[in-house]
């Protein structure tokens, strides 16, 4: 083997250790970065579970209001709805029960006073 070849060996052998040297590198940078991204992981969901835990506990919070609300709102159109028959019903029965009597009194009435016209023409026809 000439000089020439030996140098040329002697540069890719050094450039091969480079290599190496610098794989260690970025593996070791690597490594280093992996460790601070899983230490902000942990630390962000340290910070974010209490909030999503909050988060969680309101929505659970607002669906039990809801479907309390939604009850009511049943309940009360079902008290509605009552009122709103018993009122028709009553509003039938005085009609069905006043009309025919109060028919009758108006003509009770107007036959007294046609009664105590007469009664009064004949008083003073006769006096």
């Amino acid at each position: 083997m000439d000089t020439l070849s030996l140098v040329l060996l002697g540069v890719i052998a050094a450039a091969s250790l480079a290599q190496a040297l610098s794989l260690v590198a970025v593996a070791m940078a690597g490594r280093g970065i992996a460790r601070r991204v899983g230490r902000f992981e942990q630390s962000l969901e340290r910070e974010i579970q209490p909030a999503l835990r909050e988060a969680a506990r309101l929505t659970h919070g607002l669906a039990e209001v809801s479907e309390v609300t939604a009850a009511q709102a049943d309940r009360l159109s079902d008290v509605l709805d009552t009122a709103a028959s018993t009122i028709a019903r009553t509003g039938t029965v005085l009609t069905e029960a006043l009309l025919p009597s109060a028919a009758r009194v108006a003509a009770a009435v107007s036959v007294s006073r046609s009664a105590l016209e007469l009664l009064s023409l004949c008083r003073r026809r006769f006096r």
